[in-house]
């Protein structure tokens, strides 16, 4: 016979130890006193016959059988993670969650829905606006609308729109200047779009492409 596992309260208070090192801040995160978790830890050290922590005054650490064992633990508190989601998905109803660009979500996405969501009135539709990176391991998106091609390289990516830059001038500076290759004379004004001013052009570009 397989021996008896121990009690998931148990590995559940020795995981979350682990994680913090601290008892106390395990105590506090479970809702227990920490005589309660060294209590479960200890009970759990005895079923399995060997140290898992070394007490000390700054808090515990793992010993090496501690090290290995917690790296069980974790995989299997993911798999049941992953079992409970795959549970819920398959009650829930279906839902298409679409990330965007907040400009491009409240200009453009959003009065376009209508048409789609009269056909597809089965499928529940969320849309979040933001500029950030998004993980798609991390959050529930289905879609992402972004700028530039810099993100998400190993995923299928479409070609929505192509910018048109231009410069841009008072009447009064423009007619100093009729030919535009004189334009670097000019006092050209120089923005700092952040991290997705990557893909867009600057001056020199744009003379350079005259």
């Amino acid at each position: 016979m397989s021996p008896r596992l121990p009690r998931l309260n148990a590995i559940l208070a020795f995981k979350t130890a682990a994680e913090a090192g601290s008892l106390a801040k395990a105590a506090l995160a479970l809702a227990l006193t920490p005589a309660a978790v060294s209590q479960q830890i200890r009970q759990l050290e005895q079923q399995l016959s060997t140290p898992l922590f070394l007490r000390t005054q700054q808090g515990v650490q793992l010993t090496e059988a501690g090290k290995a064992y917690l790296r069980y633990v974790s995989e299997a508190f993911d798999i049941l993670q992953l079992a409970q989601q795959s549970l819920l998905d398959e009650v829930a109803p279906p839902r298409l969650t679409l990330w965007s660009l907040p400009a491009l979500a409240s200009k453009w996405l959003t009065p376009a829905l209508t048409q789609w969501q009269q056909a597809q009135p089965d499928i529940a539709l969320a849309v979040h606006g933001t500029h950030a990176h998004v993980d798609f391991a991390a959050t529930p998106a289905d879609f992402v609308i972004c700028f530039g091609d810099h993100h998400y390289p190993q995923l299928e990516k479409t070609l929505l729109f192509q910018d048109d830059v231009i410069p841009v001038a008072s009447p009064a500076l423009a007619a100093r200047f009729n030919d535009a290759r004189d334009f670097h004379r000019a006092p050209l004004i120089h923005l700092d779009w952040g991290n997705e001013g990557r893909f867009l052009p600057a001056w020199r570009d744009w003379l350079l492409a005259r």
